[in-house]
């Protein structure tokens, strides 16, 4: 008789991810298991981009207290990158922006720049007040109202 050895596999077995989330924003990277506590990064979302940023540090209430400041930084590059959106706080601000850059835009066709000004022209006339709202204030309920 001969012996045989069987390998088993366990398929239920965990996933072997170096990324694990730690609270919510926080994730931490363990590249090896030489490094068990891993170093935790922020993940989050500026102007609809993903940003990951390091929070040099492995200690979990170190990134959380870490967080905002890391937040604050990259939302001023953002603002920085783009300063023509930094005063826009109404509604009447944001179309004013919107109506310069469909002007200024030199491949938009005649027939494109017409229907953008109509579009803009049927919300005035269908929600009145629009222009003075502020845009944090703008939601789906007064739109439905």
């Amino acid at each position: 008789m001969t012996a045989t050895t069987k390998t088993e596999t366990n398929p239920a077995s965990p996933s072997k991810s170096k990324w694990t989330k730690v609270a919510p924003y926080l994730f931490r990277y363990r590249p090896t298991n030489a490094y068990p506590r891993g170093e935790i990064f922020a993940r989050f979302r500026v102007g609809g981009k993903i940003v990951r940023a390091s929070t040099n540090t492995d200690s979990k209430t170190t990134a959380k207290l870490r967080l905002p400041d890391i937040k604050a930084e990259e939302r001023k590059k953002t603002e920085r990158a783009n300063p023509a959106l930094t005063n826009v706080k109404t509604f009447s601000d944001a179309l004013a922006v919107l109506e310069r850059r469909i002007k200024n835009a030199v491949r938009l066709r005649l027939g494109a720049r017409r229907d953008n000004f109509d579009n803009i022209r049927r919300i005035k006339a269908t929600w009145p007040g629009i222009e003075e709202m502020l845009l944090r204030d703008l939601n789906t309920d007064g739109i439905l109202d």
